[in-house]
C-alpha cells in the first residue's frame, strides 16, 4: 500500500495539482493577502489555504528563527498517520522535522535535493521500522529551498514527493525568489504605511526644512513647515511650481549638473549624505544661501532632502575671510616665520617668509603635516614630544625653543621659536601659534667657536701630562684631567687648594723658593723633580716644568706641566736591586761564566771564573780572552785558542762568525791523580737585526755527572743480569704492540733469538685471538689482566702452556705509555691434567683399575697443587728479591739525581710506582700462599675501630684528593667501639674496601664512612657514589681473580685478589662482608665483626679451590 494518493483521487471536490500548479497557487496567495500582517501571520494565512488543496506534494514552511513548522498541507499527512499507532504519531512528527537537512541549506544558502527521504527516516527511527516495512511504501524525495530576505535566511520551503527529481531544483529556486520578492514587497508596503503616521509629526515639527523631491520633474512631492518658512512660499505654492525656479539664475546650471550626476551614479546605498550649497531667491526676492542635503535616495525618481538657511553663516565666513586676508598681509610683512598648527600638527597658517625660507610655493604646504614635511627625521620625535606638551598646556617650559627644519631641497636651517597657543570660546587649546627666527648663521659661528675652544680643551685634557695654571697667590686656576688624576683631587677641589699644600714637607721650601723667584723674573731651574702627597696620602715623584704667563711683560701666573715619574723611580730602584741580585746569583753559580765582546775582550764574568783562572776579580775585565781562558784549570782549554793552536783555530771567533753555539768536553787529571771532566759551551748573543754582538762562555765541571752515569750504567747491567736470570719471561711492550725490551728467559721459552723490535700481534708464538684482544684492551683501558694456560708453540714445535700477567706502565699524568708482560711456564701442570683426562677415558674398563688410577691421579694432582702453591710462593720470593734490589738501586739513583740536579726524572717516578704495584701484587700472592698452606695466623688484641678508621681515612686522603673525592667520617661518634682481632689484618681489610671505593668513584664523588654498634657485633659501613656493581656479578666479587666487566673499563687496574683477601680476614674473625649495589648509582660495603672471637681456624673458604 502506498502512502501517496493516486493522481485520480480527489478531496473536497478540488482538482489534484502537480508541483508546478502548487507553486503557482502559493504565489497567487501571497499577492491576495491584504491588511497589516507580520511575517508569521502571513505564513499562517497561506497555511490555511494550503490545507484546502489536495496534492501529491507535501509542502512545509519552517521559520528559521523559531526552528518550528509553520505550514504543512495535512491531507496527505493524515493518510500517513493512519498507518502508525496513535501514540507514535507525535514523536514521529518531531523527529521528522529533525531529519530535514536545514543546516546544510542554512550554511550554503542554496536549495538541495534529498534522495530517499523515507529511507533516512527509517534509519533515524528504528522503533517504527516494523510498521514501515508492512506498508511497502515508495521512496519519498525532497527539495529544501531557503527563503532569503535582505541577505538572511528567514525560513525554508520543503517539497516532498515521489515524483521529485534533481531537475526540479531550478523551478523551486525560481519560485523561492519570486515568493520572497512578493512577500518582501507586501511587508515593506505595510511597514511604510504603518510608519507614515509615526514619522509625520516629527517631519512637521523639525527645525530643518524637509521635502521629498521628484528629481526628474523637479517638483516637490511633500514638504514640512520649516521648508515653507525658509522659501517664503506656502505649501500649496511649492507643490505647484518647479523647484529649480527658486534657485538664482547663475546657479541653475551648476545644480542641474549636480542632479544629473547624482542620477547617473545611482548611489541608492550611499551611507554619507550628499551635500550641495547654492543661492535661493525667496518669495520676497531676497537672496538666501542654502545647503541642500540628500539624506536618503528612495528611488531613481524620488529624493528625500533637507534645506538649511546658511545666509548668516556665509556673512560670517566672508568677514572672517576678509580679516584673514588682512592678517596675512601683516604676517607677510613680518621678517620672521609665522606658523599656526592644529592639535594634530597640520599647517593651518604659514606666512610668506616661511614659504620663502622653506623654498615652497605659497599655499603648497597648507593642510600638510608640519613634522613629516618640514623637519629632518632625526628631530621629529623630540620636537613632536615638545609640541604635545605645549598643546596640553605646558607652555612656560617651552615658550622659547630651538629645532632644525628642512627645506624642499633637503637643506637644514635652525629656527629659534617663540610659542603661544590659541583657545576657543570654551577655553580649549585648538592651535599653536609660533614666531620663528632663522639663527642658522649665528649657530654655525657659535659652533665653530665652541668647537675651537673644545678642541683646545680636549687637547689639554687628553694630554698624558698634567697641565695647570697657577696664579701669583699660589692657587690653581685650571687643572686638566691628567693633573686631577695625579693629585686625586677634582678640578673644583684643586681650585680651593694652595699649591704648597700638595708638596712633600722635605721638598716644600725648595719648590716654593723657585716658584717665587720665577714670578719675580729671576733665572732659576725650570725643569726638576720633587715629591708631592696626593689626596689619599700616597707620596709621588713629579717631574715639573714651568714657564711664566706674561701680561704687559709682567708675570701674572705660572703655566706648569707635571709628569708622574713614580713608576719610573720605582723601576730604576728595581733595576739597581735586580742588577745586584742577579750578580749575586751569577756569582753563586758553581759554573764558570764570562761574556766576551766582538773584539774578544772579556766584559763580564762571575767569581767562580776568576777563581778558576787564578786572577784577582778586578783585574780580568777588558783583557783579551786568549790571555785568560787558557789559564783555566792549568791550560785545560789551551788547544781551543788560536794563539796556541793555529790548526783548530779560536772557538770564540768561530761562534762569533758562524752564529752557532759550540760544545766541547775535555778530560784531565788533577794533582791527586783523579780524572776530571769539564764542558766548554760557547753561545752567540744575536741582536734583533741578526748581528752577533757578543758571546757567552759557560765552563761546567762534569766530573760528578760522569761518575753518576758510570754508576747508572753498572746498575743497569746488574739489573739486566737479575732480570735475565729470573725464571719468568718478561717483556716491555709499547702502545703499538712493539716489543722494546725482554729478558733472556724468553729466548729459552720460545727457542728463538729474541723478539725486541718485533710486534707482538704479528708473532706466531703469541697468535691467540683472546690473548691479542686482552693486550689491546689493556692499552685502551689501562686495566691489567691475567690469562692462565695460554697454549702456544715455540720454534722447535714444543707446545707450551703459559700463565700470562700483564700490567700497564703509566706516566705521572696517568696516561698509558707501555706495559710489562710476564709469562710463567705452566706446561707441566697442564700436561699432567691432560694425562688425568686421558686416564678418565679408560676408567670404565674395570672398577679396580679405575680406583687404582684414580688414587694415582689424586696423588699426582695433590703433588701438582703443592707444586703450584710452592711455585707461587717461590715465584713471589724470587720476584721480591730482584724487586727489592731494583727498589734500592732506584732509591739511590733518585737521591743522587736529587742532590746533583735538584730534580728527579719522570722515568724514575714511573718505575718506582710500578715497583710499588708489583710489590703489592707479590704481598697478596704471598698471603694467599700462606692461607692455602694454613700457615697464616691471627694475633688477637683490642682494636679501637674509631681510631683505626680515622687513621686510614687520613692515609687515603691523598688518593681521594687526586680525584677531588670527598670522604665524610665523623670520628666523634662511636668513640670507644672496640673488638678483639688482628689489627694489621683488620686495617688491611678496611683499607682494601676504602681504596676500592676511591678507585671506582668518579671525580667529585662522595664516600661516606660510618660505625655502628650492634648487640654482638660492630659494623663498618663504606658507602660510595661510584659506578656500582651489576646484580649478576654480586655473587662472584669475592672470588679469587674475579673482576667485574664494568669495573675493568676504569683507568685503575687491579689483580682481582683484594676482595678475596677481605673475605678471608672477615671470616677468620668470625665475621662476614655484606654488599648492596646498583649499577651507576654506587655501592655499600658493610663489614660485620663480632666483639670477641678467638679461633685458630684461619684457613679461608677458598683454600680448597
Amino acid at each position: 500500500m502506498s502512502l501517496l494518493p493516486k493522481a485520480t483521487q480527489s478531496n473536497n471536490n478540488s482538482k489534484t495539482r502537480n508541483l508546478k500548479s502548487t507553486l503557482d497557487f502559493l504565489l497567487q496567495k501571497i499577492e491576495s493577502i491584504k491588511g497589516k500582517q507580520n511575517l508569521e501571520e502571513i505564513f499562517v494565512l497561506i497555511g490555511k489555504e494550503l490545507k484546502k488543496i489536495n496534492t501529491s506534494t507535501i509542502v512545509s514552511i519552517v521559520d528559521n528563527k523559531k526552528q518550528s513548522l509553520i505550514i504543512r498541507n495535512v491531507s496527505l499527512i493524515k493518510k500517513f498517520e493512519t498507518i502508525l499507532p496513535v501514540e507514535k504519531i507525535k514523536k514521529i512528527k518531531i523527529e521528522l522535522e529533525k531529519l530535514v537537512k536545514y543546516k546544510e541549506v542554512l550554511n550554503n544558502k542554496n536549495a538541495i535535493f534529498v534522495k530517499n527521504r523515507l529511507n533516512i527516516f527509517k534509519k533515524k527511527l528504528p522503533t517504527i521500522k516494523p510498521f514501515l516495512k508492512k506498508t511497502k511504501t515508495k521512496d519519498l524525495n525532497s527539495i529544501i529551498s531557503p527563503l532569503m530576505l535582505k541577505g538572511e535566511v528567514i525560513g525554508f520551503f520543503e517539497f516532498i514527493s515521489s515524483d521529485l527529481k534533481p531537475e526540479n531544483l531550478s523551478a523551486v529556486k525560481d519560485f523561492s525568489n519570486k515568493f520572497v520578492l512578493k512577500l518582501a514587497n507586501t511587508i515593506l508596503f505595510q511597514e511604510i504605511m504603518a510608519s507614515e503616521n509615526r514619522y509625520r509629526g516629527l517631519f512637521e515639527k523639525a527645525q530643518q526644512g524637509f521635502a521629498v523631491l521628484n528629481c526628474q520633474k523637479k517638483k516637490l512631492i511633500d514638504i514640512n513647515k520649516k521648508f515653507c518658512k525658509i522659501t517664503g512660499y506656502s505649501r500649496d505654492e511649492l507643490l505647484q511650481i518647479n523647484f529649480l525656479l527658486l534657485i538664482e539664475k547663475n546657479e541653475l546650471e551648476k545644480i542641474n549638473n549636480f542632479i544629473k550626476k547624482t542620477i547617473a551614479e545611482k548611489p541608492y546605498n550611499q551611507k554619507t549624505p550628499l551635500e550641495y550649497e547654492t543661492v535661493l531667491i525667496t518669495k520676497n526676492k531676497k537672496r538666501c544661501y542654502i545647503r541642500i542635503v540628500i539624506i536618503q535616495l528612495l528611488s531613481e525618481k524620488e529624493w528625500f532632502i533637507t534645506l538649511e538657511d546658511i545666509t548668516n553663516k556665509k556673512k560670517i565666513e566672508k568677514e572672517l575671510k576678509r580679516q584673514k586676508e588682512k592678517a596675512e598681509k601683516y604676517l607677510n610683512l613680518a621678517n620672521n616665520i609665522i606658523i599656526a598648527l592644529d592639535k594634530k600638527g597640520f599647517i593651518k597658517l604659514l606666512n610668506k617668509k616661511g614659504y620663502e625660507l622653506l623654498n615652497y610655493k605659497e599655499g603648497e604646504l597648507a593642510g600638510k603635516d608640519w613634522f613629516e614635511n618640514c623637519l629632518p627625521a632625526n628631530a621629529r620625535k623630540k620636537t613632536k614630544a615638545v609640541f604635545k606638551k605645549i598643546i596640553s598646556g605646558n607652555l612656560k617650559e617651552f615658550e622659547n625653543y630651538e629645532n632644525p627644519i628642512i627645506t624642499k631641497q633637503g637643506k637644514e636651517r635652525i629656527i629659534n621659536w617663540h610659542n603661544t597657543y590659541i583657545k576657543n570660546k570654551a577655553g580649549e587649546i585648538t592651535k599653536v601659534l609660533s614666531s620663528g627666527e632663522d639663527i642658522t648663521s649665528r649657530k654655525l659661528t657659535d659652533e665653530a667657536l665652541r668647537e675651537s675652544e673644545e678642541k683646545y680643551r680636549k687637547l689639554v685634557n687628553n694630554m698624558e701630562e698634567g697641565v695647570a695654571i697657577i696664579n701669583p697667590t699660589g692657587y690653581i686656576n685650571f687643572a686638566n684631567r691628567a693633573l686631577q688624576k695625579i693629585f686625586k683631587y677634582s678640578g673644583q677641589e684643586l681650585k680651593k687648594l694652595h699649591f704648597s699644600k700638595l708638596l712633600h714637607p722635605n721638598d716644600h721650601n725648595l719648590v716654593i723658593s723657585r716658584f717665587n723667584s720665577r714670578l719675580a723674573g729671576k733665572k732659576v731651574i725650570t725643569n726638576y723633580d720633587f715629591r708631592i702627597i696626593d689626596k689619599n696620602g700616597y707620596i709621588k715623584y713629579i717631574n715639573y716644568s714651568g714657564s711664566p704667563i706674561l701680561k704687559n711683560n709682567k708675570p701674572i701666573g705660572i703655566q706648569a706641566t707635571f709628569r708622574d715619574i713614580t713608576e719610573y723611580k720605582k723601576l730604576l730602584n728595581t733595576i739597581e736591586s735586580s742588577s745586584r741580585h742577579y750578580k749575586q746569583v751569577i756569582d753563586s753559580i758553581q759554573d764558570s761564566i764570562c761574556v766576551i765582546d766582538k773584539n774578544l775582550k772579556i766584559i763580564s764574568y762571575n767569581t767562580t771564573f776568576a777563581k778558576k783562572v787564578n786572577m784577582p776579580i778586578d783585574k780580568i775585565k777588558g783583557l783579551k780572552c786568549y790571555e785568560i781562558i787558557p789559564r783555566y784549570e792549568n791550560n785545560l782549554f789551551r788547544k781551543h785558542c788560536s794563539k796556541y793552536n793555529k790548526k783548530t783555530g779560536c772557538i770564540i771567533t768561530s761562534v762569533l762568525n758562524d752564529k752557532k753555539p759550540q760544545f766541547y768536553i775535555e778530560k784531565n787529571t788533577d794533582k791527586n791523580g783523579q780524572t776530571k771532566y769539564h764542558s766548554l759551551n760557547v753561545f752567540p748573543s744575536i741582536s734583533k737585526t741578526g748581528e752577533v754582538y757578543q758571546s757567552v762562555v759557560i765552563i761546567r765541571d762534569k766530573t760528578e755527572q760522569k761518575i753518576a752515569e758510570e754508576k747508572i750504567r753498572q746498575l743497569n747491567e746488574f739489573n739486566e743480569k737479575i732480570l735475565n736470570n729470573a725464571p719468568v719471561s718478561i717483556m716491555v711492550i709499547n702502545k703499538k704492540g712493539d716489543i722494546t725490551a725482554t729478558n733472556d728467559y724468553i729466548k729459552y721459552l720460545t727457542k728463538s733469538d729474541g723478539y725486541v723490535g718485533k710486534n707482538i700481534f704479528q708473532l706466531s708464538f703469541f697468535k691467540n685471538k683472546e690473548l691479542t684482544d686482552k693486550y689491546k684492551k689493556l692499552f685502551k683501558t689501562g686495566v691489567s689482566f691475567s690469562k692462565n694456560n695460554c697454549q702456544t708453540i715455540n720454534k722447535e714445535g714444543q707446545t707450551k702452556y703459559l700463565n700470562i700477567i700483564a700490567v700497564p706502565l703509566k706516566n705521572n699524568k696517568g696516561k698509558i705509555e707501555s706495559a710489562i708482560s710476564m709469562a710463567l711456564d705452566n706446561t707441566e701442570e697442564v700436561v699432567i691434567k691432560e694425562k688425568i683426562e686421558k686416564l678418565n677415558e679408560n676408567l670404565e674398563k674395570t672398577i679396580i683399575q679405575r680406583t687404582r688410577q684414580l688414587n694415582e691421579a689424586n696423588k699426582e694432582l695433590a703433588r701438582v697443587l703443592e707444586l703450584k702453591s710452592k711455585f707461587i710462593s717461590d715465584a713471589s720470593h724470587e720476584l721480591r728479591t730482584p724487586l727489592t734490589i731494583i727498589q734500592g738501586n732506584l732509591d739511590l739513583a733518585i737521591r743522587e739525581a736529587d742532590i746533583k740536579k735538584g730534580w728527579t726524572p719522570d722515568l724514575f717516578d714511573s718505575i718506582n710506582n710500578e715497583i710499588q704495584r708489583m710489590s703489592g701484587i707479590l704481598n697478596e700472592l704471598t698471603l694467599l700462599t700462606d692461607v692455602d698452606a694454613n700457615t697464616e695466623h691471627l694475633s688477637y688484641e683490642k682494636i679501637n675501630l674509631n681510631a683505626m678508621v680515622d687513621i686510614m681515612v687520613h692515609t687515603t686522603k691523598v688518593l681521594a684528593l687526586k680525584k677531588n673525592i670527598k670522604i665524610k667520617f665523623n670520628p666523634k661518634k662511636q668513640k670507644n667501639l672496640e673488638i678483639m682481632g688482628d689489627e694489621e689484618k683488620i686495617e688491611k681489610l678496611f683499607l682494601n674496601i676504602l681504596r676500592n671505593a676511591i678507585k671506582y668513584t668518579d671525580k667529585k664523588g662522595l664516600i661516606k664512612i660510618s660505625l655502628e654498634k650492634g648487640n654482638k657485633e660492630a659494623r663498618i659501613i663504606v658507602e660510595d657514589s661510584g659506578i656500582g656493581i651489576p646484580k649478576e656479578d654480586l655473587l662472584y666479587i669475592f672470588e679469587r681473580f674475579y673482576r667485574v666487566d664494568k669495573a675493568r673499563s676504569r683507568k685503575e687496574g687491579g689483580t682481582g685478589l683484594g676482595l678475596s683477601i677481605c673475605k678471608w680476614i672477615a671470616e677468620a674473625h668470625g665475621g662476614y662482608i655484606s654488599v648492596e649495589s646498583e649499577l651507576n648509582k654506587g655501592s655499600i660495603f658493610t663489614i660485620h665483626l663480632p666483639f670477641d672471637y678467638k679461633t685458630k681456624k684461619t684457613k679461608s673458604s677458598f683454600a680448597n679451590l
